[in-house]
């Protein structure tokens, strides 16, 4: 069994294909997949219903068709993502099916009003002519057989599927169906008891609506489908019940899961419940270096988890350095933001150069208060090519660690005062900072060499 890399067959070829992306938007969830190789030119697409795979498709998406509409307004998430936990598998090999076939198995399975909804996903990949009129054939069915509640439910269907359809909009406006369009307006959120289909996929258009959260909840809790919950919640603009989505994290998906999927959740809702929660597994799983970088971005309300995470070793190589500088900026008080300058700019120093690092720092000019940190730098640009402070310029780069250029500027000095004992204790110091001890036993060696001279 496999997900991320399938074989579409299509009538004699195979192809091998990757999981690139899926989108999930009510009661459907379609994965996308792409040629490893440069064919096809198609990609192929798994369509699931209620989480089983009724269709397998190689083809294009069409404009204006119910997949390009899903992909643009669904939730859709890229490979990999922990939500991918909750597809199930597919075989090896995959049969790109014809139309015809598909339909008919469809048939044999669904209810007219199911049919509805899906014979929408197939308009990318038969005409949507022939598809409207098997959508009608289920209403003159029903109206025939006097069912006048099925066929308005399938008018219903069809508009939701095409909303300036006029043919269903003159039949739904008719007199045989009056009460039942009262019936639908009044309902809100209750439709699912008139219409239990029709209802459903209407929730997943009021998100926004706690009444239509819960309800949703209660179905799904029902289905002992609470994994897919935290589709729903994620679909919304806001998630409306945050301590219930933090326990679908907890009880269903593994730290890690959960970690990655909160972080997604905080750049999109930063709620201090959601940050609080982010940080803990961050911590967990030592996952410090994005923490740090979230919580920087969030400025004053996080300048103390900020401060405990500064004791950790951050790897500042995983770090989105000059965007970190830039949140900092704008975000830390002056005191938080010396304690994140003084903190990070040496390893920082390691990897980027001092001209970088002041370049970016330069916004601080116009800030009433300068953190000290900033001011050091600041020398230190304005000293690098002052031949007569060198020395001064060693004690800082020897401040910020960066011990090639300190002992650069300390040689430079030795060399133009080479009766001065104070930059040889400075490369005594240094090289056994540095753990070099050979080389500090030298120049501690040299010292007492001169200084025993000038005594004399």
């Amino acid at each position: 069994m496999a997900l991320e890399q399938i074989v579409i067959q299509d009538k004699n070829l195979k192809y091998e294909m990757k999981l690139n992306r899926m989108v999930s938007s009510g009661l459907c969830k379609v994965l996308e997949y792409t040629p490893t190789r440069d064919n096809p030119s198609k990609n192929a697409y798994c369509l699931y219903f209620r989480n089983d795979l009724i269709l397998t498709k190689l083809g294009r998406i069409q404009e204006g068709s119910m997949l390009e509409s899903l992909f643009h307004n669904g939730y859709t998430v890229n490979y990999p993502h922990p939500l991918f936990q909750s597809v199930p598998s597919l075989p090896l090999t995959n049969m790109s099916q014809p139309i015809s076939t598909v339909v008919r198995k469809w048939q044999n399975t669904y209810s007219p009003q199911e049919l509805v909804y899906l014979l929408s996903f197939l308009d990318s990949f038969a005409p949507r002519e022939k598809l409207m009129k098997l959508m009608r054939s289920y209403y003159y069915d029903y109206r025939r057989n006097g069912k006048f509640k099925k066929a308005f439910q399938i008018l219903m269907g069809i508009q939701w599927y095409d909303s300036n359809d006029k043919w269903s909009h003159e039949l739904a406006n008719g007199m045989d169906y009056l009460k039942y369009t009262l019936q639908y307006e009044k309902a809100g959120v209750h439709l699912i008891e008139l219409d239990p289909f029709l209802g459903e996929l209407l929730l997943f258009k009021q998100l926004e609506n706690p009444a239509a959260i819960e309800e949703l909840m209660r179905l799904y809790n029902k289905r002992n489908l609470q994994k897919e919950l935290v589709w729903i919640f994620l679909q919304g603009e806001t998630i409306l019940d945050q301590k219930e989505c933090l326990h679908l994290l907890s009880t269903y998906f593994t730290l890690e899961e959960k970690w990655e999927i909160l972080k997604e959740i905080v750049n999109k809702e930063p709620s201090s419940l959601f940050i609080d929660a982010f940080i803990t597994s961050s911590k967990t799983l030592k996952k410090y270096e994005e923490c740090f970088t979230l919580l920087v971005r969030f400025g004053n309300s996080k300048e103390l988890d900020m401060e405990t995470l500064l004791q950790e070793d951050l790897d500042v190589t995983k770090l989105d350095r000059k965007a970190l500088f830039e949140n900092a900026i704008q975000s830390l008080s002056t005191e938080h933001l010396e304690t994140f300058l003084q903190t990070l700019l040496p390893s920082v120093l390691q990897v980027e150069s001092l001209s970088t690092v002041f370049e970016w720092l330069e916004p601080l000019n116009d800030h009433n208060d300068i953190p000290p940190a900033y001011t050091t730098i600041k020398k230190m640009v304005t000293l690098q090519n002052d031949l007569e402070q060198q020395f001064s310029l060693g004690t800082m780069y020897q401040e910020m660690k960066m011990h090639k250029e300190a002992i650069e500027c300390f040689e430079w000095e030795m060399e133009m005062h080479p009766q001065d004992p104070l930059p040889v204790k400075w490369l005594t110091k240094l090289y056994s900072e540095m753990g070099k001890k050979e080389e500090a036993k030298n120049y501690l060696n040299l010292l007492h060499s001169m200084q025993k001279t000038s005594n004399s």
